[in-house]
């Protein structure tokens, strides 16, 4: 059996050694791969790394950010109409990078669908798009000493025989994205998933693993994927103290209702808000970030709050000083969950790609093909030392071209039908040969 291997035609023309920054862990027998990804970069405190991005020549420009802004708030609205668990979990930029990955190869009708939702009504050129991935790409992947903070942020792309990539495509990859990159052959699928949860398992620090990905994936028609993976990791500014922790009920909107343990503590110089139909408020984590939380009124539905500007403007900016004393309650929590994102992709003006794909700009040999599959997986857990979070995001493409040709023979020596079709379909005679010459 064929087995995965490192696409060779992409290092030979656009990798040289000094820009193999990392490697994985050591993968399974037969299978090899480079990766491309940057080792974290390691601070004492977190506004050292503010300053290595201030002085970063790419930077998330005001149009990039409130396109991003409005990418979250659209994908969110129209997931929680959609949900059919309780609990709601999304990563919206996950999702972005991808398709911004995905956008980038692609050309004709399928780049402007995807810029349009990219975009989201701002006048962005492309290079604006990965100046602002490259970025977050610097933004994302840190470990900072002081406050166990790690966050990382990785892509990888995996490609069937004989899809190829065009040396410009192959340049994005590695230097905006910084991309790990695959290949496989078809009949080698298994080692394909492993090798796909193994690189799962790495960028997530475990959190996740090969369940994060679509069902049965990759099949055998499967012709590419792009993956997103996002992890976090971070100590609350101050601590819960384990002492303080009391028993009590969560109730549902439903009137369901749920024994768990709370985390207590009090913070004064919070940024902190009271509106008419919810309260909002931050923790600021160890790492200079800020976990914030909104809390619907009584008797107020929670899932309504996405219908008012006002409370995006809160979730995303919450414009209020920080001199707020906020008591706090936190559940201890561990939320995991993973979703079909076709149906949004639908919503955002994406449907036509689960038709067709032009993908001709960053890739050779992939024909006819369309998206497939299209899942995220998230898990989060809060307790008292801090907040854990990770989510991956797959895109899958299948292509509609036949597999192996049929190779048959036609000998006809024995009985057999034979038929005579017009032009345009119709049936003129029918025949059942018993013996040619009678």
């Amino acid at each position: 059996m064929k087995h995965l291997k490192r696409i060779l035609g992409m290092a030979a023309a656009t990798l040289t050694a000094g820009s193999l920054l990392a490697s994985c862990s050591t993968p399974a027998a037969g299978v090899k791969h480079v990766t491309v990804a940057p080792a974290l970069a390691k601070y004492a405190v977190a506004w050292d790394h503010v300053t290595k991005l201030n002085e970063s020549e790419d930077q998330v420009s005001a149009k990039v950010a409130s396109a991003i802004r409005a990418f979250s708030s659209e994908s969110f609205t129209s997931l929680l109409k959609q949900k059919e668990q309780a609990n709601l979990s999304f990563v919206p930029l996950s999702l972005y990078m991808d398709l911004a990955m995905l956008a980038d190869s692609a050309d004709g009708a399928t780049k402007t669908d995807l810029e349009k939702a990219l975009n989201q009504g701002q006048d962005i050129t492309t290079e604006e798009r990965q100046s602002a991935m490259k970025a977050l790409m610097l933004a994302f992947n840190k470990e900072i000493t002081e406050g166990d903070m790690k966050s990382q942020l990785s892509n990888s792309i995996w490609l069937r025989d004989p899809v190829t990539y065009k040396s410009s495509y192959a340049d994005i990859l590695e230097n905006v994205y910084q991309a790990d990159s695959y290949t496989w052959s078809r009949g080698a699928e298994a080692e394909t998933k492993a090798e796909m949860g193994k690189w799962i398992k790495e960028k997530t620090s475990g959190l996740l693993d090969e369940n994060a990905l679509p069902s049965d994936f990759p099949r055998e028609d499967t012709l590419l994927a792009f993956m997103n993976a996002l992890y976090y990791r971070a100590s609350w500014g101050s601590p819960f103290e384990e002492s303080q922790n009391t028993q009590g009920t969560f109730s549902q909107s439903d009137s369901a209702k749920f024994d768990v343990t709370f985390m207590n503590q009090t913070f004064s110089q919070s940024r902190a808000r009271v509106r008419q139909d919810y309260q909002a408020a931050d923790i600021v984590m160890a790492d200079m970030s800020r976990m914030r939380f909104i809390l619907p009124a009584e008797g107020v539905n929670g899932e309504d709050l996405v219908n008012s500007e006002e409370f995006y403007k809160d979730l995303f900016t919450l414009d209020a000083p920080d001199t707020g004393i906020v008591h706090w309650s936190v559940p201890k929590s561990e939320i995991d969950g993973k979703m079909d994102l076709l149906p949004l992709l639908d919503d955002l003006g994406l449907g036509a790609l689960t038709s067709s794909m032009d993908l001709s700009a960053g890739l050779e040999g992939t024909g006819d093909v369309f998206l497939s599959d299209a899942t995220q997986a998230v898990k989060i857990k809060m307790n008292e030392k801090g907040v854990e979070a990770a989510a991956v995001t797959v895109l899958g493409a299948t292509t509609s071209a036949p597999l192996d040709p049929l190779e048959i023979t036609m000998k006809l020596d024995r009985p057999f039908y034979m038929a005579l079709l017009s032009p345009d379909g119709q049936i003129v005679f029918m025949s059942y040969v018993a013996q040619p010459n009678g």
